[in-house]
């Protein structure tokens, strides 16, 4: 365990990042595959990468998160404050925080930041200590390095697939670390059915069919959802929807009214207000960022 801090830079009541809540874009990283739906085949999914060379000011009080983060300093001066322990960020130290894990970002002094937001299917085993603090290797450093200069050096959407991969590589590195304990994966009709609702998705799926779908009772369907996803199984639908509606949103010229009916939403509205609780932004608002961030990797 790291050393114990006993002395806080300054108040985490005067700093709020929403992006640190519901949504698991920063707005100063690199953004990838949208919104908190995970592989059914038990991959992680990454949802942002960020590097800055210069980080202060970093006090966030509170962040529940249903994203995994990964966090990195080359650096000493910041902390992360988990069940009532201290855990300074250093240079031989990165930290892996669940997803649904209540903790409070520390730290005011510049350093140099690293971190990660991305979900994950599987779960860690309840004797697993948290936050998952590893000592990074060489080929991890390594990755965290290029991914860093990459940041620093290209433009916007230069190149991203290329970080993609590379962000995926340590994430695979990381979590396949020995220190890490992870639960029994899913069952066989769990995991049969992730992959039924991930192709019928657009269909109308209350929990009796898909508890049949699974060959369990209503009652069995929810409880094996909200033990192995915490959420319940229309929540699960909805999230589907939302990151098929979100890729529409992105690379097709559907309006928002076709994009609504073709992910399985009665209507507009309806589809407007799920998208945007699940995003924190309005389907326009999220087309218009991805346009002018297409337009700004043109330009840039």
């Amino acid at each position: 365990m790291s050393d114990r801090l006993f002395v806080m830079s300054n108040r985490v009541e005067d700093r709020v990042n929403v992006g640190a809540y519901s949504f698991p874009y920063s707005g100063v990283g690199v953004e990838f595959r949208p919104l908190c739906l995970s592989d059914i085949n038990h991959q992680p999914t990454l949802h942002e990468v960020g590097y800055l060379p210069n980080n202060s000011n970093w006090n966030f009080p509170a962040v529940l998160s249903p994203f995994w983060r990964l966090y990195y300093n080359l650096d000493r001066g910041h902390c992360i404050w988990l069940n009532d322990e201290v855990y300074e960020l250093l240079p031989n130290r990165l930290y892996l925080i669940p997803d649904h894990v209540l903790f409070h970002c520390l730290g005011q002094q510049p350093v140099r930041h690293f971190w990660m937001a991305f979900s994950m299917p599987s779960r860690v085993d309840a004797a697993q200590v948290i936050p998952i603090e590893l000592e990074p290797q060489e080929p991890e450093k390594i990755l965290i390095q290029g991914i860093g200069n990459h940041i620093l050096n290209h433009s916007v959407g230069d190149g991203t697939d290329s970080l993609f991969h590379e962000g995926m590589a340590l994430l695979h590195l990381l979590l396949a670390r020995s220190e890490i304990q992870w639960r029994a994966p899913l069952s066989q009709a769990l995991n049969n059915l992730l992959q039924f609702i991930d192709l019928h998705a657009h269909e109308t799926l209350p929990n009796k069919r898909l508890a049949a779908e699974a060959g369990m009772s209503v009652v069995s369907l929810c409880r094996a959802f909200q033990a192995h996803m915490h959420i319940t199984p229309a929540h699960y639908v909805n999230q589907v929807r939302i990151s098929k509606a979100g890729y529409l949103l992105e690379h097709s010229e559907l309006s928002i009214d076709e994009i609504a009916e073709t992910t399985g939403f009665p209507n507009r509205a309806y589809f407007s207000r799920v998208f945007k609780k699940m995003t924190s932004v309005s389907p326009a608002a999220f087309r218009k960022r991805k346009v002018a961030h297409r337009l700004q990797f043109r330009h840039g």
